[in-house]
């Protein structure tokens, strides 16, 4: 840790005195040095106050309902506990202190961007924190909609998701055939939040052959659906040809 001394003078006798003390940037301990002078002779109490040599990992946030966020993580260093700061729109501001490895964050706004900070702490926080940014909102639309291994029978369907936009936890595929008199099928797949790729596909069985259908694909969330996204296809005839 650097040489660096501060000093705060209190001028009346009192048994609690509050003394703000951050840790050294360039270390993960503070010395703190208390100094008395009664009758002319100095007293002087020490302690050493310690902070993580670094933040937790893995940060991830999860939207649970329409007003709460739960977020986890994991930790690389010795602690006693965390701090979680969260913001939305640059403006609000809140603090929150837990001893677990997940927290609830409740009376949220919907439809905002909140940034959320966790810093672990032994008797100080950690210089710098793990940042995680989560849009409390309804997912994007999926994007690059395509199609291949296109059968008489069937066709896979694939879509991309933008990498900010992971928190997903269905896909609703709707696909109708271009036949009047058959209805559309509309089938949901759970998927895990935070999925390793932004990519995801499916593949739609027992269709009929040679007909064109409108596929349709929307992703979800707790809070709702996005918008809707489109392809046309055809099966292929049962001869071999479209």
């Amino acid at each position: 840790m650097k040489s660096n001394s501060n000093y705060s003078s209190i001028d009346v006798l009192t048994y609690n005195n509050i003394l703000l003390v951050y840790p050294d940037p360039l270390g993960v301990s503070v010395n703190v040095t208390c100094i008395a002078m009664i009758g002319g002779v100095n007293y002087s109490q020490s302690v050493i106050l310690h902070a993580p040599s670094g933040p937790p990992n893995n940060v991830r946030g999860f939207i649970l309902n329409a007003n709460s966020i739960k977020v986890n993580w994991t930790n690389s260093s010795e602690t006693n506990g965390y701090v979680i700061e969260y913001t939305t729109g640059g403006v609000t501001r809140n603090v929150v202190f837990t001893s677990e490895d997940e927290i609830v964050l409740t009376n949220l706004s919907p439809m905002s961007t909140y940034t959320i900070s966790v810093y672990s702490y032994i008797d100080l926080p950690s210089v710098n924190s793990t940042v995680t940014v989560l849009r409390f909102d309804v997912p994007s639309p999926v994007t690059s909609l395509s199609v291949s291994n296109v059968s008489t029978t069937g066709i896979t369907v694939s879509w991309t998701i933008p990498s900010s936009d992971n928190y997903i936890t269905y896909y609703s595929i709707i696909y109708a055939p271009s036949c009047p008199q058959s209805s559309s099928v509309n089938e949901t797949v759970s998927v895990a939040p935070h999925q390793s790729t932004t990519t995801y596909s499916y593949t739609l069985i027992d269709l009929y052959s040679g007909m064109n259908y409108t596929i349709t694909v929307r992703a979800g969330n707790v809070l709702g659906g996005s918008d809707l996204n489109s392809i046309d296809e055809d099966t292929l005839s049962s001869n071999g040809i479209y």
